[in-house]
């Protein structure tokens, strides 16, 4: 018989995003990563995977396993701050290694449910609290280039002097501030997050993972075409036309979160249609997969002003991609321009739209947007799109076809293949779509 450990980190999103200046963002990303690097460094040898905020260990004794959970408590609390990881070990039969692996990922999601209801100290009356965080007791000054002499606590301390670490592409400099990645987009002050996430990564585990073995290499390959895609992706994006070229020592994206299955990027808004197009053939790439099946993804992609708060952008995100969810067996984006804090579910709130797409269906509507632009379709024509999608169905074809009559027979022609004959059509489920708002939506952010 042999043990199974699992070291998985509590709350990652709560850590990293919090407070929410990306040099802080930056030094959390970093630390919870040198975090499950110095874990997986402290037990070589033993360690099956470690990526994407989890550990997992294989030991062949229990006394092992107990202490593989109490370092790995020890070594995350020491180097985060206030991350914590939650810890399991079960004894498991080699020749049964998938059973064990479920039963220490149960153990785990135990651990994490108990804990969730553990609270840090917070404020208190008679202390002075974190100025970035608010939620801990003041202990430290940080002079920040715009802001010197913040006192804030040990954690954001540590957050603060580790944002330096991280290394942008060669040749780059990261952006100080979303605001100076915001001023590279087109047009100024916006930007684009994208979520990206595995569909059903348990089945797709379940599927090709029998032995220890698997699980390793499988785990690796997951987070390096992940991780890579996302490298990869910024690099073509930023080496293409745009306004970034304007200041082309600053990346114009910044990796927020990625190993694992899934990532978190902001980029400056008009380079996400081509990130995506250039994840995906990294993704893609069969070298990752050996033979394998390679697994969907889906995408949650969300515009707004670089004054939206980070939680509200990932939170939107967040809903993006669930909603992208539902279309199964493709890889899947669901896209929105945000204009409010107030983010609203795109699966209970109507809204006029195609939503969600499969991948390559949106590609080529970039691209249709793109050959709009080009042939110099009027922008305010294009605008009148997005009123008619509001309007009731009779009314807005109506609208719609007048609309048609006025343009140049070209444009005419391409708004016809890109929308449809009618505005609205009729999915397969009988339900109303329309793409009229979303290319009004879309129209800003891609470049002809």
């Amino acid at each position: 018989m042999k043990y199974l450990a699992l070291a998985d980190a509590d709350r990652v999103q709560d850590y990293v995003f919090s407070p929410p200046q990306l040099r802080y963002i930056r030094g959390a990303s970093y630390l919870q990563s040198k975090a499950i690097e110095e874990i997986r460094d402290a037990h070589p040898g033993a360690i099956l995977f470690a990526n994407g905020g989890v550990v997992l260990a294989d030991f062949s004794s229990p006394q092992g396993a107990e202490e593989f959970c109490s370092r790995a408590n020890a070594i995350f609390g020491v180097t985060t701050g206030s991350g914590t990881v939650s810890t399991a070990c079960v004894k498991y039969d080699e020749a049964h290694f998938l059973q064990g692996w479920k039963r220490v990922r149960d153990a785990v999601e135990s651990a994490k449910r108990q804990r969730a209801n553990l609270h840090g100290p917070g404020t208190h009356s008679f202390w002075v609290s974190c100025e970035r965080c608010g939620s801990e007791p003041a202990k430290d000054l940080v002079s920040e280039p715009e802001q010197p002499g913040l006192a804030v606590c040990s954690t954001c301390r540590r957050k603060y002097d580790a944002h330096g670490r991280s290394r942008a592409l060669s040749g780059f400099r990261h952006p100080e501030h979303f605001e100076e990645l915001a001023r590279l987009s087109s047009p100024s002050n916006y930007l684009a997050l994208v979520y990206i996430d595995i569909d059903r990564l348990g089945k797709y585990l379940d599927r090709h993972v029998r032995t220890r073995d698997d699980c390793a290499s499988l785990s690796e390959a997951i987070d390096n075409a992940v991780r890579n895609a996302v490298n990869e992706a910024g690099r073509r994006a930023a080496a293409g036309p745009g306004k970034h070229q304007t200041e082309p020592d600053i990346q114009p994206f910044m990796t927020l979160l990625a190993g694992g299955d899934d990532a978190i990027v902001m980029l400056a808004a008009h380079l996400a249609v081509p990130f995506l197009r250039y994840f995906r053939q990294e993704f893609e790439r069969p070298h990752y997969w050996e033979g394998r099946d390679i697994p969907f993804f889906s995408v949650g992609l969300v515009y707004a002003n670089h004054h939206l708060p980070i939680g509200a952008f990932v939170e939107a995100a967040r809903q993006r991609y669930r909603f992208a969810k539902t279309r199964k067996d493709f890889h899947s984006v669901a896209f929105s321009l945000v204009t409010s804090s107030l983010v609203d579910d795109p699966e209970t709130t109507p809204k006029p739209t195609n939503n969600p797409y499969d991948l390559d269906d949106f590609l080529l509507f970039g691209e249709a947007i793109s050959r709009l632009k080009a042939m110099g379709a009027p922008r305010s024509k294009i605008h009148q799109l997005y009123e008619m999608a509001w309007k009731l169905p009779l009314p807005g074809e109506f609208e719609y076809l007048g609309l048609l009559l006025r343009l140049p027979q070209a444009t005419r022609a391409e708004i016809r293949k890109t929308i449809g004959h009618t505005l609205w059509t009729v999915d397969s489920s009988g339900l109303p779509r329309t793409r009229a708002a979303d290319l009004v939506e879309l129209w800003e952010f891609v470049h002809a």
